[in-house]
């Protein structure tokens, strides 16, 4: 079983649906968040001050910037949540998730706009929602944590090579990464479950992020889901060669079927209408679990 649960479940109980809620209506009111366009930079300058304007305990220090990426206009954005005083911990923990948005079938094309809000406002929104409850709660982590939000996932997990791969040729050392995507959508008539994924992931990871769900998330889980290919984040970390998890809204066979498309006549499917808030907090607590175990 984990071993921090008597620190974890007290913050567990601050995980706020209304705080979740209000992140994820401002997420998806962007027209969209294309990694090329204007609405997806000014994504990601909202990201950054939103978490910039979080307090923070003394004792603590939380650093927030964009990752300019030299192949599109869209950054990424990093915030690191660390002590004051270095504390001889070795490596760094990451989580992240994508926030940019793709539109198949639009008449305007695939940048065209979408609200995106399953994948992945639900994803982006449980990253920050673990460190709100993190930093407005008064922990002080062991070893440095960062938040990561990505631009250009959805064209080929652009944002996260750029910095998984810079991250692998200066030698940062990463304990692990745990990715988030789609963390939203609960298919009718299911039961409700997070999927563990074991491809483009490793098995350190992915047996911590199973014990983590299990204490932590209040839901049951369903494991071995596969891609088959590079289809989200964790594939960039785990190619860069670091420990790498994957926590996923279902099975894979459960996953919203309308994830990057819109109708023929523009009109959204990934609303908020399809998004579970609840379901979006329990990755919150699952992924709160996770940074605090390490």
């Amino acid at each position: 079983a984990p071993a921090f649960q008597s620190i974890v479940k007290p913050l567990l109980a601050k995980v706020d649906q209304t705080q979740i809620n209000t992140w994820m209506t401002r997420l998806t009111q962007f027209p969209e968040r294309y990694y090329k366009s204007q609405n997806g930079v000014a994504a990601a300058n909202w990201i950054q001050s939103t978490v910039q304007a979080l307090p923070v305990p003394a004792g603590a220090k939380l650093t927030v910037s964009l990752y300019k990426h030299a192949a599109f206009i869209q950054p990424s954005v990093i915030a690191r949540y660390e002590a004051a005083t270095a504390t001889g911990a070795r490596g760094i923990v990451i989580t992240g998730s994508h926030f940019d948005t793709a539109a198949y079938g639009h008449p305007q094309g695939v940048g065209g706009p979408n609200p995106a809000a399953d994948d992945c406002a639900s994803g982006s929104v449980a990253v920050f929602e673990a460190l709100r409850v993190l930093t407005t709660n008064g922990f002080i982590p062991g070893r440095p944590i960062e938040f990561h939000w990505y631009a250009g996932e959805e064209l080929g997990i652009l944002g996260s090579k750029d910095i998984a791969n810079a991250y692998a040729a200066k030698g940062i050392e990463v304990v692990s990464y745990l990715n988030l995507d789609q963390s939203g959508y609960i298919r009718p008539g299911t039961t409700e479950q997070i999927g563990i994924f074991v491809d483009y992931t490793t098995k350190a990871a992915t047996t911590l992020l199973s014990a983590t769900v299990a204490a932590y998330s209040g839901l049951p889980q369903i494991g071995n889901q596969m891609c088959g290919y590079e289809c989200t984040d964790n594939s960039a970390w785990y190619n860069a060669g670091y420990n790498s998890a994957m926590a996923f809204e279902g099975s894979n066979a459960n996953a919203f079927p309308y994830n990057d498309k819109v109708n023929s006549d523009g009109s959204p499917l990934d609303t908020l209408s399809v998004v579970s808030v609840p379901h979006v907090a329990a990755f919150a607590k699952s992924t709160i679990g996770f940074i605090v175990e390490l």
